[in-house]
């Protein structure tokens, strides 16, 4: 007997052989917000920048170039995770010290002279970390070695997380005990602690803003003279603020300069003094600061060396109202 022809029934689509679901593959890697961070803290090396820096360089994951001992194989899913021994391709700079490169994206990549035998694996800071615990030859990782060469050393990375060690680990309000914290819950107290600062840099720049506020309302409404003594510190009521605020910004520039004091001359010829400890040639840093307070104050500006005899009053009695801080790792 012929076998029976089987018929779709009318208006009913035949069915379809089921198709296998494709392997998803993982996301590029790519750290936008570290390389804006980067570009920030080059810009202007300061305390919040350093901090953003760090947050964003404990956040980001890195394209690194391994020689693995059982190389991925075509029946390896892409994304899927092995377990091999891997040899790091090192750097070496002109102190003979190794770095192992790690890239933001594959842009940076390509900029490497990789060998072809080369594999490619996805790290992050835990994992260089450990490494460094591994193998004492390497210095530390630096990141996108052909482009803004950014190196961290394994020092720099220890006193990270040296300064998370020394806040006690909190769970519900109780300290936890029992043992030094394994190294992922370092760099997660790391990352909380540099939360902390930058919330405490953002607060204590508002308090600044609003002292700025209150005394230049304080100058506004204040019909008497301000100018009443022979010789005063700048005080509270005749605090010239933008032009403190002017030359603060521009002594955070002047690498030499460490510390500054402001005091207003008065008498026939009432003028600023300004009293500057610094390194560099003093008669070129001194006639730039003058230049500078030129176009903030209408007054004469002079402009002496702390130890000398005119500004001896001044800095014994006065608090500097700029003081170059030494902080952080890169100070």
């Amino acid at each position: 007997m012929a076998e029976e022809e089987k018929k779709t029934p009318e208006g009913q689509q035949p069915e379809q052989p089921e198709q296998q679901a494709q392997p998803t593959r993982p996301a590029p890697i790519t750290n936008p917000k570290l390389l804006e961070a980067i570009a920030q803290f080059k810009s202007e090396t300061n305390r919040v920048n350093e901090i953003k820096f760090l947050q964003e360089m404990l956040n980001a994951r890195y394209l690194v170039p391994v020689i693995m001992e059982t190389p991925p194989n075509e029946t390896m899913k892409p994304g899927e995770r092995v377990s091999t021994r891997v040899a790091f391709q090192m750097l070496t700079n002109d102190k003979n010290e190794k770095f192992i490169p790690a890239f933001t994206d594959q842009d940076e990549l390509v900029k490497n002279t990789v060998q072809p035998r080369h594999q490619v694996a996805v790290l992050t800071v835990r994992d260089f970390a450990m490494v460094f615990s591994q193998n004492p030859i390497c210095k530390g990782f630096v990141i996108n070695p052909f482009g803004d060469n950014m190196c961290l050393t394994r020092e720099q990375l220890e006193n990270l997380f040296q300064h998370a060690r020394q806040v006690p680990r909190q769970q519900d309000g109780k300290v936890l005990v029992g043992g030094a914290p394994s190294l992922s819950s370092q760099v997660d107290m790391a990352m909380n602690n540099l939360k902390k600062e930058k919330e405490m840099e953002a607060y204590i720049r508002a308090a600044k803003e609003t002292e700025a506020r209150k005394a230049a309302e304080a100058e506004e409404s204040e019909d008497k003279p301000k100018i009443q003594q022979t010789v005063n510190p700048v005080s509270a009521a005749e605090k010239p603020q933008e032009l403190i605020d002017a030359l603060s910004r521009y002594l955070k520039k002047q690498k030499g300069v460490k510390r500054a004091y402001l005091q207003l001359m008065l008498g026939e010829q009432p003028h600023y003094l300004i009293a500057a400890e610094c390194d560099d040639d003093r008669a070129a840093v001194f006639a730039a600061i003058k230049a500078e307070a030129g176009t903030y104050t209408d007054l004469a500006v002079k402009v002496v060396d702390v130890a000398s005899d005119s500004a001896k009053d001044l800095v014994s009695g006065e608090k500097p109202f700029y003081e170059k801080k030494r902080f952080g790792l890169f100070s």
